[in-house]
């Protein structure tokens, strides 16, 4: 939900505006910062295309500091995109683009058939902010994954009296980003930020609180809370 679930409700518009809302969120799904990273993800697919993108990363190490650490060396996979430098990867892909359509203009030819990406400006620094601060958001995800998954780290983790703890975690953290976003007057000025962050959040926030309701349908994870002795009190306090 939080990057590309459908939830009107959580736009915060009059209803004259959802519809205008709707498109302007699946545009920007489609053309914005994170729609551009995940089209360059899915396109590198060929060995060539790999080792293209191997080179240019090898390009942009030769502008690392000689001191740099032997860990901002490495050549990574596309599957860790926003630790590495796409700049030059998807720059090529865009002015091969450009020159293909300018000779096609030039012969009143079709315009060849290019992924929307190519045809765009690439990712700028404000898009990079923008990548930067939901991966941010996407962290405490990533935490109750890791408490919550099969083969945990020390005795509490992956057991049942942990889930209602975890949920509790991410409705705090999403709860506390939406009331974050509510004083901003978005249409202001020109400068304001875009609400699809505020809107992503509170679509995330939503779908959180309701995964926490269904926990009322099992007395289990109430009684397994209650039992474990760390937690004993847990229930009361909170």
């Amino acid at each position: 939900m939080l990057l590309w679930g459908e939830n009107s409700a959580s736009y915060n518009n009059d209803t004259a505006e959802i519809t205008a809302e709707s498109e302007y969120m699946s545009e920007w799904r489609r053309d914005g910062p994170l729609g551009v990273l995940l089209g360059i993800v899915n396109y590198i697919k060929t060995p060539q295309q790999y080792a293209l993108f191997a080179d240019f990363q090898r390009l942009a190490h030769r502008e690392l500091p000689a001191d740099a650490p032997p860990d901002k060396r490495k050549i990574l996979e596309p599957v860790k995109p926003v630790i590495t430098r796409w700049n030059s990867f998807y720059s090529h892909y865009i002015k091969r683009i450009r020159d293909e359509d300018t000779y096609a203009e030039s012969r009143r030819n079709k315009l060849p058939y290019a992924l929307h990406w190519m045809r765009s400006d690439g990712l700028t620094t404000h898009d990079w902010a923008v990548v930067t601060e939901y991966m941010d958001a996407l962290k405490p995800l990533k935490a109750a994954t890791k408490r919550l998954e099969g083969r945990g780290n020390s005795g509490r983790f992956s057991c049942i009296a942990e889930v209602i703890l975890v949920f509790e975690y991410i409705l705090n953290y999403y709860e506390s980003r939406v009331l974050a976003y509510k004083a901003v007057e978005y249409n202001a000025h020109d400068e304001a930020p875009e609400d699809h962050l505020a809107i992503n959040m509170r679509a995330a926030w939503a779908k959180a609180s309701e995964y926490y309701s269904k926990l009322d349908l099992s007395p289990a994870y109430y009684a397994a809370t209650i039992l474990y002795p760390y937690y004993r009190l847990y229930c009361d306090k909170s």
